[in-house]
């Protein structure tokens, strides 16, 4: 069985390095990427991009809904085991904001144990890399979750970001 934990981080850091052509809407074009790997331009929240990852990468549903385009922040709470110990937390994790059901969902990229680098797509600008401390809602929960591929596997596109062309 494989892991595919490296490949759901590459596609985070592939999405900063094409976040021009990522744009974010918590509307029903949320869920449109998730069975097109890599196809920009494309639009996305915070929790619907960590499942286009996990989707990508051929790993279960974080929220274990078949990849419904109705899950959200609450229902990747649902799926995931929670990790209490800060130093267990690994790339692939995935960091809830704010009480009960959440604010918003983060990808671990990297731990060195006390202040978790993610990728958080929360607006427009996004997504891009943030330090968990640079989000001040609490709690501060890390969940999680099956990254054994149970379907192909996408791999990133290794060309580099496209540029939109000018307007000249």
């Amino acid at each position: 069985m494989t892991d595919v934990r490296n490949v759901i981080v590459n596609w985070a850091k592939w999405a900063v390095n094409h976040k021009a052509q990522i744009h974010y809407s918590m509307g029903a074009d949320r869920s449109e990427a998730l069975k097109k790997p890599g196809v920009l331009p494309m639009t996305a929240d915070c929790s619907f991009i960590i499942e286009d990852y996990y989707y990508w990468a051929g790993a279960p549903d974080p929220s274990k809904n078949s990849y419904a385009s109705w899950d959200y922040t609450g229902t990747l709470i649902k799926g995931g085991t929670l990790i209490k110990d800060i130093t267990k937390v690994l790339p692939g994790d995935i960091l809830i904001v704010g009480p009960d059901d959440g604010d918003h969902a983060m990808l671990v990229v990297a731990n060195d144990g006390k202040d978790p680098l993610c990728v958080s797509h929360g607006q427009e600008s996004d997504p891009s890399l943030v330090h968990a401390s640079q989000d001040h809602r609490q709690p501060h929960r890390y969940f999680r979750y099956d990254t054994t591929a149970v379907r192909t596997i996408h791999y990133p596109p290794t060309t580099p970001p496209t540029t939109p062309p000018s307007k000249n």
